[in-house]
């Protein structure tokens, strides 16, 4: 390496390391939010399940001891328990919580089953008569209307039966705007019990704009209602997930949502307080199998049972951020080395250690969303193979781009080395190809998932980052490539139509707005109210579509010169 090479290469590492160091002390900053008011939460919505224990498991029991273990800890932090079933242990909740001196809010979880519903409530029937003293209340069903297994009729009736047959006051429980389209319920429950949380909402709802949309729905429920009391029976802010329009997850935007609500609770008609429920007490990772990541992460508590963020004081959305620079670092240097001599020109050596530790810092990310997004081993299979194309890919373009003369081979031959690449010998040029085609259509996979499936999936920005600059950068840097045949003109068109379809789904098509009047729907972007992660994820779709689009242009041109 020549002295000018020497020096660039220098500059290139000092700028990737300060950069590395900036990015992650930034994530780990201490962000300064409103104190919640002293004193215990009012209730916790509480499920038993740890690691990989899951209600779908029809024959497990939860230990008493295991529920006591819990209940014990949340009664420093909560007088109250909402529960959901009576079945799989949660029948020892009110004889421990009553040990406890604690009170609990009993579900009874009602489904399309005659039968399962039955058990669940003749069970809660003897439990009430068991321990009166220590139940609140009793909430017969839960989002029963919102997932079509009942009729509120049917659910007025049992409602009726465990009123007379218990003598405690009865609720029903859904998502405040199924009890605005069935009033009649509120004729056979005690109270109103609705849920109310801004990130699931049709039109969602950013954490700093939770509250005072909170404030907005109960307004519009107490008029409908008078005379009733209203009950909060579920709000909360997920700390991980996929963004919705503007409401983004997050720990920062979990504490900010939870801090801000509780002062509004307290301070709620003119300091007479609003009678509510948290959910969740812990987080739930089953839930992450039906839900996606966002399910997992609603808890007060992580699942390790230690507390998320405090109460008071600042915030921060990472822990320390020296493990992650660490790990930057670490990657960056391990692909960068075997090209540190192939670049003399200054600018490329200074280049080449930048873009090792920006792919060092992307794999990172990567792996830090695989650790609260994966659950099932297949998960960590895919997530973990993500890691090894990117890894792969970064190494290999790094020498691309100091080696004019190494591009990816086209699609074709590199299906055909990749399908017996075992039985060959090594090729960079063969095995840039087919990192690249494991890329594309990796991501055009999941593109198309979230086109038409998109509720429960992240956008997997970390994942697909690295090769999508690094095809990019390779293709830029090259006056001549090869034409583009069939896989990669039919692949450049898919990323760019479901790129197209994602951007508006995410934004527009949403929105009731669109519906009657277009303008209306276009207002949201032209305030700055849109789906960034959304519209990331479109870009880096259509950045991994261009070597291959310019190349089938190429080939269309020269075939007309023809």
């Amino acid at each position: 390496m020549r002295q000018a090479g020497v020096f660039g290469a220098l500059a290139g590492i000092a700028l990737a390391v300060a950069g590395a160091i900036a990015f992650w002390c930034w994530q780990a900053r201490p962000v300064s939010l409103p104190d919640a008011p002293g004193g215990k939460i009012a209730c916790l919505s509480y499920t038993p399940f740890r690691g990989d224990q899951t209600p779908f498991d029809q024959g497990l029991v939860i230990p008493p001891a295991q529920i006591e273990e819990d209940l014990r800890q949340l009664s420093t932090e909560t007088g109250c328990v909402r529960t959901y079933a009576v079945n799989q242990g949660l029948d020892q909740v009110l004889p421990i919580a009553e040990k406890l001196g604690m009170k609990v809010l009993m579900g009874i979880w009602i489904g399309t089953g005659a039968a399962d519903n039955e058990t669940q409530v003749e069970t809660a029937i003897a439990l009430a008569k068991a321990h009166p003293a220590v139940l609140k209340g009793i909430i017969v069903g839960n989002e029963v209307l919102l997932r079509g297994e009942q009729s509120a009729e049917t659910l007025a009736a049992l409602l009726r039966r465990v009123r007379a047959e218990t003598g405690i006051p009865v609720t029903y429980a859904d998502v405040w705007e199924f009890w605005l389209r069935h009033p009649q319920l509120a004729d056979a429950a005690d109270f109103v019990t609705i849920h109310i949380l801004p990130y699931w909402e049709d039109d969602p709802v950013p954490a700093a704009e939770g509250v005072a949309h909170i404030d907005a729905i109960l307004r519009q429920v107490e008029a409908a209602f008078p005379g009733k009391t209203i009950f909060v029976g579920e709000t909360g802010y997920p700390s991980a997930g996929r963004q919705r329009e503007q409401a983004v997850p997050g720990l920062v935007e979990e504490a900010r949502f939870i801090r801000e609500f509780l002062a509004y609770a307290a301070s709620y008609d003119g300091g007479r307080g609003l009678d509510y429920n948290i959910i969740e007490a812990f987080d739930q990772p089953w839930k992450r199998d039906l839900e996606g990541t966002v399910g997992g992460y609603w808890g007060v508590f992580g699942e390790d049972r230690q507390p998320k963020f405090p109460i008071t004081g600042p915030v921060a959305a990472i822990g320390s951020p020296w493990p992650r620079v660490a790990l930057t670092l670490a990657l960056g240097l391990a692909f960068w080395w075997p090209s540190r001599r192939a670049a003399t020109n200054p600018a490329l050596a200074a280049a080449l250690p930048l873009l090792a530790v920006a792919a060092g810092l992307a794999i990172t990310a990567h792996l830090d969303h695989a650790r609260v997004a994966a659950l099932l081993w297949p998960e960590w299979v895919v997530e973990g193979a993500l890691a090894l194309v990117s890894a792969l890919t970064a190494g290999l373009a790094l020498r691309a781009l100091a080696t004019p003369r190494l591009s990816p081979a086209p699609a074709g031959e590199s299906l055909d080395w990749l399908q017996h690449f075992w039985r060959r010998k090594p090729d960079a040029r063969l095995a840039l190809g087919a990192l690249q085609l494991l890329a594309v259509s990796g991501a055009a996979s999941v593109a198309v998932a979230l086109a038409f499936d998109a509720r429960y999936r992240d956008f997997p920005l970390a994942a697909f980052a690295v090769p999508a600059i690094a095809f990019a950068l390779i293709h830029l840097g090259r006056a001549q490539a090869v034409a583009a045949g069939p896989i990669e003109r039919v692949f450049a068109l898919l990323l760019a139509l479901v790129a197209a379809f994602i951007a508006l789904n995410e934004n527009l098509l949403t929105r009731p707005e669109m519906r009657v009047d277009v303008n209306a729907a276009l207002r949201p972007l032209l305030a700055g109210q849109i789906n960034g992660a959304a519209l990331l994820w479109c870009g880096m779709l259509l950045i991994l579509a261009y070597p291959w689009a310019a190349r089938g242009f190429r080939a269309v041109r020269n075939r007309g010169e023809l």
